[in-house]
């Protein structure tokens, strides 16, 4: 359980201060190229959650985000997690969650700030990214069986 707080809270740190720097240097709705025709910084507010689901709903947000992370802490606790993908998978989905749960309260929004110009793709943000690395390491353990390696305890 320690690891995976400590894991979560240093990609929180990450998050918060990568998006305290694109707030502090883009001006909203300003886009800067960083790799022509594929990359791009745009720093926007997300008032919904993927895709702008639930668009101006950020009480049911916050309220689900709080309730992700407790359903994660009780699954951790439940589980005591050892091997390195349940380590990875459950910091990187609390960190991430956590990382638009801190923008919802402080903001009212998300900072979402990357577009990649592929496949018609939202802007989205490092906790974004946080998340769905967490979703497949979740998938990618599944599809593995019990062939990890478990951590020391050291």
């Amino acid at each position: 359980m320690k690891k995976i707080i400590s894991f979560s809270l240093i990609l929180l740190v990450i998050d918060q201060l990568v998006k305290l720097f694109i707030v502090n240097t883009i001006n909203l709705n300003q886009t800067l190229m960083a790799i022509p025709n594929f990359l791009y910084f745009t720093y926007i507010k997300n008032t919904g959650a993927a895709w702008s689901i639930l668009q101006n709903n950020t009480t049911i947000l916050i309220v689900l985000g709080v309730i992700a992370i407790l359903l994660l802490m009780y699954l951790i606790k439940k589980e005591n997690p050892t091997t390195v993908y349940k380590i990875c998978s459950y910091s990187l989905l609390i960190g991430g969650i956590l990382g638009n749960l801190v923008d919802r309260i402080h903001y009212g929004s998300v900072v979402d700030y990357i577009f990649v110009n592929f496949l018609d793709m939202p802007i989205f943000n490092l906790s974004d990214m946080f998340i769905i690395a967490g979703v497949i390491l979740i998938v990618y353990e599944i599809l593995r069986g019990d062939k990890d390696a478990k951590l020391s305890s050291n």
